[in-house]
């Protein structure tokens, strides 16, 4: 709900003992949101922006599609580094067949650009997968491999459908 909910509900999470939140992107909309509550809660918030599997259809139609959303985010994450404000994760992200299979190439190329770009700024990735097991599975080899070369933990799968054996 960017700075408004993050106003209210921010503070009473501080107050229960909760002493760092993630404020998670998506989408433009979204990302603002996540930066502002890290601007409103410095130290307390931090944020992390991405583009979403429901963006696939515009910011992954075609290859300059999917480039000029990466220059994006990189140019954001270079710029809000230059006002003092980190990015600490790339995401939300992923993969969601159960809503729209029709977009599964679309997402996965967007997934595997955002993955590349976390692991080229040594941020961990925050993935959605909701009957993606295998598609997820496939698009994250080449980025867990490098993860695993370079000794750090990949970032978390908020939200999967899969099996134990997947997460």
């Amino acid at each position: 709900d960017g700075p408004r909910g993050a106003e209210a509900l921010v503070p009473a999470a501080l107050a229960a003992g909760v002493d760092r939140i993630l404020a998670v992107g998506g989408s433009c909309p979204l990302n603002r949101g996540a930066v502002a509550a890290a601007r409103l809660f410095p130290g307390a918030v931090a944020a992390a922006i991405g583009f979403d599997r429901d963006q696939a259809p515009e910011r992954a139609r075609d290859h300059a599609a999917l480039a000029a959303a990466m220059q994006q985010l990189d140019e954001n994450m270079d710029a809000l580094g230059g006002q003092g404000l980190a990015v600490v994760a790339v995401g939300e992200t992923g993969l969601d067949l159960h809503y729209s299979p029709e977009t599964a190439d679309r997402q996965s190329a967007l997934l595997g650009a955002q993955a590349d770009l976390a692991l080229r700024r040594g941020l961990p990735l925050i993935v959605h997968s909701r009957e993606a097991d295998e598609a997820t599975l496939e698009a994250l080899a080449p980025y867990a491999a490098a993860c695993r070369a370079r000794d750090r933990l990949p970032g978390v799968l908020h939200c999967f459908t899969g099996s134990w054996p997947f997460a």
